[in-house]
């Protein structure tokens, strides 16, 4: 109020940019999105690139938390070119960290880990501890994820260790966390994880403390505190992949009692988030990747109707399959700039492999040929990756799944219409024919098709 009083608009902005780093940590995140917005504006009024650069990375953050990754990945990219010309480099450090983050929870986790390496890199240069520890504790995610347990090992441990040295309890609690994943051991997995949790709750992280209670609430459906808590906790109603998991969770605790109506809406409730989020994204790797470790909810509510309601199993079997629409307008693809570069990184793509095509098995062949380097390829397979992400456009917002009952039906009348469904063990088939449906179910057909 002092500023707006004596018209002092740089002070205000500054004010409100650091209301909206505070509202992000209550999870008000309409407030925070204001608040940021707003302090930008001002910024760009005065030509502070700088600050104007930190409301950006504050928004990006934001829209990492609500699942919007697709335009925090946009705007950690346009953060770290800023950085870089204003010679900022722990912020650049701290942006591909953050696009580390945003690739683990898309599942891209070929990415995430050079996402990781590229800042433990410049973070060793530097030689600034944390960040140096939270890329290894990134890099360990990613390569556990890859399968390369030992090398992930080696990576956690070398996070713990700098997390130590930095006197961070949190995120040394975070890496045993990471760690305690692939425990075969139940009873120690879960005292890990509640180890952690105490950490995370004397630093003061509900997000992490939700984390640690759903992991435990997968692990032990029965034990009602964890339940509690996640029912007072604000990160677990304001992240909606969170959200989902918890959701998904409660619906299979009211299964468990044979309250099969109200798990079937917690069930729906998850699908629907979940289904929104991934219409967000665009339809190249992203999308699939994301839902890769999500199917959950659309996977019970497919076994929970197919005996009693085969037509609603299907449509969350087809939901399972292609939530969510993307559209564009017609002449959008033609006047962007960015269809031009595409085109001229796939001509480049041919010559490589044109390249290999010429390579010959003979000695002689091989001294000659001019195969691409795999450093090569793959530079410009991010650069085809990053052009075509640039040329999507956001999702119209539809609801996933509307109109799929009216499809079946409509086709159905015209035609027999056979839609296969690949359970875990089972095989599901439904038949659609004269505007009815029924299912049938091959035990074991999934294992035996494979």
């Amino acid at each position: 109020q002092h500023f707006i009083k004596i018209n002092d608009r740089v002070n205000l902005a500054t004010t409100w940019y650091n209301m909206g780093n505070t509202c992000v940590q209550l999870f008000d995140f309409e407030d925070a999105n204001r608040f940021y917005t707003q302090a930008r504006e001002i910024f760009d009024e005065h030509d502070y690139l700088l600050n104007s650069t930190d409301c950006l990375y504050g928004l990006a953050w934001l829209h990492l938390l609500e699942g919007n990754f697709h335009i925090a990945l946009h705007e950690l990219a346009e953060c770290e070119l800023h950085y870089c010309e204003t010679k900022q480099i722990r912020e650049v450090i701290l942006c591909q960290l953050d696009r580390a983050e945003a690739y683990l929870g898309l599942n891209l986790f070929l990415d995430a880990r050079e996402a990781a390496e590229q800042a433990g890199r410049g973070a060793s240069k530097l030689g600034i501890v944390y960040e140096t520890a939270k890329a290894e504790l990134f890099r360990g995610k990613a390569l556990e994820a890859l399968g390369r347990r030992a090398a992930a090992r080696r990576a956690y441990r070398n996070a713990e260790t700098g997390f130590e040295k930095e006197k961070n309890s949190g995120f040394a609690a975070a890496t045993r966390l990471a760690m305690a994943q692939t425990d075969s051991a139940e009873l120690r997995r879960l005292e890990t994880i509640r180890a952690a949790r105490q950490s995370f709750g004397r630093a003061q992280l509900p997000l992490w403390e939700a984390i640690c209670d759903l992991q435990i609430l997968a692990v032990r459906p029965e034990e009602a505190t964890a339940a509690r808590r996640l029912a007072r906790n604000k990160a677990a109603r304001m992240v909606p992949h969170m959200t989902a998991q918890y959701h998904t969770l409660l619906g299979d605790l009211e299964a468990r009692k044979k309250n099969l109506a109200k798990a079937v809406t917690h069930w729906t409730h998850a699908a629907d988030i979940l289904d929104g989020l991934r219409a967000k994204l665009p339809p190249l790797e992203m999308r699939s990747s994301f839902f890769s470790n999500r199917s959950e909810p659309h996977r019970r509510l497919i076994e929970a109707t197919q005996d009693d309601n085969p037509r609603e199993a299907a449509i969350w079997s087809e939901r399972h399959k292609t939530a969510g629409l993307w559209s564009t307008s017609d002449d959008f693809y033609m006047s962007n700039p960015t269809r031009t570069r595409i085109q001229e990184s796939l001509s480049e793509l041919a010559k490589y492999f044109a390249a290999i095509s010429k390579i010959r098995p003979d000695v002689e062949a091989s001294r000659t040929a001019t195969a691409p380097t795999p450093r090569g390829l793959r530079k410009l397979q991010r650069e085809i990756h990053d052009q075509l992400v640039r040329l999507e456009q956001p999702s119209t917002g539809n609801q996933p799944g509307a109109g799929i009952h009216g499809l079946i039906t409509r086709l159905s009348r015209q035609q027999t219409v056979v839609q296969f469904h690949m359970g875990d063990k089972d095989l599901l088939v439904f038949v659609h024919e004269s505007g009815k449906t029924r299912a049938v179910k091959y035990t074991d057909g999934t294992r035996i098709l494979n």
